[in-house]
């Protein structure tokens, strides 16, 4: 089922687009975890496309900036500053043009000439993406090849060697046993689902190693739980390095078994 929270912080977005940016035309994408049944507040993101007609001017970048900084205090909801992804022109989007883009991320927002989804965004878009305003765009979409999807997981795996070895005391320091169970749940089974569906497949078929199990368990729990994100221990999220590495060793012989060859799969 679609989240209906997020449905509407979308269509308050439409609405504030449709009023304050001068665009003839444009569409509203919605996809990712609320659109897989996997939307939680506090730890998901609200992942969004916006293709407009015509390419972004100067003067609807820097507009567009901070729009949902402003929607987040003029609305007085949180949820605002959880919309991630791309606002650009339709056909640079679809053809890789060059072109001016807004960018919302986690870790804050920019102004660029590009815009890509990886594949697995870019399959989960064709597969699961609802537009909630505008015109589809759905049969223009490249799907990724088998071959990106797993460039991707190795590109990922790297990430995780790298950057997560210690963990912060953050909730958000659960998903990278999450992105191991979905690389996996790709590899074996050649298609994309939701964290939470790929934790527990990797859970119910004996994936997950015994000693990293209690933790994959935990942080599905925190995912399905209404628990506030805030109120859970800190210093249990900043314990996760060892347990994730040691689930990364998992989907590092994955890839070698999947002949991942020439791939940097190495520890």
């Amino acid at each position: 089922m679609f989240d209906q929270s997020v449905r509407r912080i979308c269509g308050t977005l439409a609405e504030c687009l449709k009023e304050c940016i001068d665009f003839d035309t444009f569409s509203l994408a919605v996809f990712g975890s609320a659109t897989l049944d996997d939307f939680r507040p506090g730890i998901s993101d609200i992942d969004i496309l916006v293709l407009t007609d015509d390419t972004l001017t100067p003067k609807q970048a820097d507009e567009l900036l901070m729009l949902r900084q402003c929607l987040t205090e003029r609305e007085q909801d949180p949820l605002f500053r959880t919309l991630e992804g791309g606002i650009l022109g339709r056909q640079d989007f679809l053809f890789s043009r060059s072109g001016l883009v807004v960018y919302w991320g986690t870790h804050g927002q920019r102004i660029d000439t590009s815009y890509c989804l990886s594949g697995f965004d870019r399959l989960v878009l064709y597969q699961h993406g609802i537009i909630l305003y505008g015109k589809g765009f759905r049969d223009h979409l490249s799907l990724p090849t088998q071959e990106e999807l797993l460039l991707e997981i190795a590109r990922r795996y790297q990430v995780i060697r790298r950057y997560a070895r210690e963990t912060s005391g953050s909730i958000h320091a659960i998903n990278w046993l999450f992105d191991i169970a979905r690389g996996l749940y790709t590899l074996c089974e050649g298609d994309v689902v939701s964290k939470s569906a790929a934790a527990r497949w990797a859970l119910s078929n004996g994936i997950c190693p015994d000693e990293v199990q209690p933790y994959l368990e935990a942080a599905l729990r925190l995912r399905e739980s209404t628990m506030p994100p805030a109120s859970v221990d800190s210093g249990w999220l900043a314990s996760l390095g060892g347990p994730i590495q040691r689930f990364a060793n998992v989907l590092r012989e994955a890839l070698f078994h999947f002949g991942v060859i020439g791939m940097p799969c190495g520890q």
